[in-house]
């Protein structure tokens, strides 16, 4: 009877360390924001294969997703087909997984997309460029107002055989679909003292006017000064202050062109204290680039105004051009990562991270940019860390910090 009671004790003070453990937030919605197991057994298979392509040259990348059973399927071309089914397969164990054949790597498609960049620029109404995994095939969408317009110029264009060689895929394996340019979403219109992910924060942007935004996630630069990342598109440029609730710190790296994410850091005055945490108790421990993260591997948006969103990644290297107004590269962001989750007007900025896992942190996967129909976008960490000349962002253990 003993050791029945001390089995209960200790079972139900193993459950209450967890659920105090949980972020505040989470604690309601456990189920939404904790990590599928095995979801996250696919999304650490697929690393573990990209971590061993990354060295060999023999077998080639041609794509990968996460299916609705959490499987993670691998995408297999004729060349050495038998020889890296068989290398996966012994990277996997006895960890399920799929493969399907396709005719083109990965590498070849990247290719066959700038080719088709170059040769179209400034011809039709493009608002997005991008890889299906799934399909295999190179999606380029279009302006519904001249969609038709777009396709007809198209199918009529001189030498579009001689592209389509350079290119080195078939012209059925173009897809165009009709879609609206991307929309931004700082907006126009309560002091935290602790600089975290996921708070409120506002400055002047490109335009004079004042806009609200979500903080991204703190951060160390390469002089060892700390500050936090930003959404680049609600404020001016260098120099800009940022302000959350009274000025918090300035603008200090935020090039405007040749870009590929939208971020901006900002240093944080002396005495203003930045931390490695998100709003509602969320704590990183890692961070993770786009190239870890695979097709329908499931992650969460934390934002002013929609709070937390989960969803699952829909395609990871796409190029988006945007509605009006948007400073970056004439229009245009080349390395955005596409998702499900949902967003709204103020999210810009907001930290996208991985789910909570088994020992209740969270990975950081990049800040939140915009929206387009049911589909959000987010800059990978990785690009901004570089572009940003950052070192790392700041994790939960390395606790408050300030200059």
């Amino acid at each position: 009877m003993f050791k029945l009671i001390l089995k209960v004790t200790v079972l139900s003070m193993l459950f209450g360390m967890m659920v105090y453990m949980l972020p505040k937030e989470s604690s309601a919605n456990s189920e939404l924001y904790l990590a599928n197991e095995d979801n996250t057994r696919a999304i650490e298979l697929y690393q573990k294969i990209m971590n061993y392509l990354d060295g060999n040259q023999e077998i080639k990348y041609a794509g990968a997703y996460i299916d609705e059973s959490n499987t993670l399927n691998v995408g297999l071309v004729p060349e050495n087909k038998e020889q890296t089914k068989e290398v996966i397969s012994s990277l996997a164990g006895n960890l399920p997984i799929k493969f399907y054949n396709v005719k083109y790597s990965f590498e070849v498609l990247e290719n066959a997309k700038e080719i088709f960049k170059k040769e179209v620029n400034g011809k039709y109404n493009i608002t997005s460029l991008d890889i299906s995994e799934k399909e295999n095939k190179l999606v380029i969408g279009l302006q519904p107002d001249s969609y038709s317009t777009s396709m007809r110029n198209f199918n009529l264009q001189k030498g579009k055989e001689e592209l389509f060689e350079r290119m080195q895929i078939d012209a059925e394996d173009i897809i165009f679909i009709e879609e609206e340019p991307l929309t931004t979403q700082a907006r126009t219109d309560s002091n935290q003292d602790e600089k975290l992910g996921g708070i409120r924060i506002t400055s002047p942007n490109p335009q004079g006017n004042t806009e609200e935004s979500t903080l991204g996630f703190g951060v160390i630069d390469t002089t060892g000064k700390y500050g936090f990342v930003m959404s680049g598109h609600p404020v001016k440029g260098v120099g800009t202050w940022v302000s959350q609730g009274g000025g918090v710190g300035q603008v200090t790296t935020d090039r405007l062109t040749n870009r590929k994410s939208d971020a901006a850091y900002v240093r944080t005055s002396s005495g203003k204290v930045v931390s490695g945490t998100i709003y509602g108790g969320y704590r990183i421990n890692a961070h993770y680039g786009w190239a870890n993260m695979p097709v329908g591997a499931e992650i969460m948006q934390h934002g002013i105004s929609t709070n937390v969103t989960t969803g699952t990644i829909t395609s990871r290297q796409k190029e988006v051009y945007f509605s009006s107004n948007y400073k970056y590269n004439s229009g245009g962001m080349t390395m955005l990562v596409e998702a499900t989750y949902k967003s709204a007007s103020g999210d810009s900025g907001g930290p996208v991270t991985g789910k909570i896992n088994s020992s209740v942190y969270v990975q950081l996967l990049g800040i939140h940019v915009g929206a387009k129909g049911s589909r959000a976008y987010y800059s990978p960490v990785d690009i901004i860390l570089t572009e940003l000349n950052l070192s790392r962002p700041l994790y939960s253990k390395d606790g408050n910090v300030k200059n």
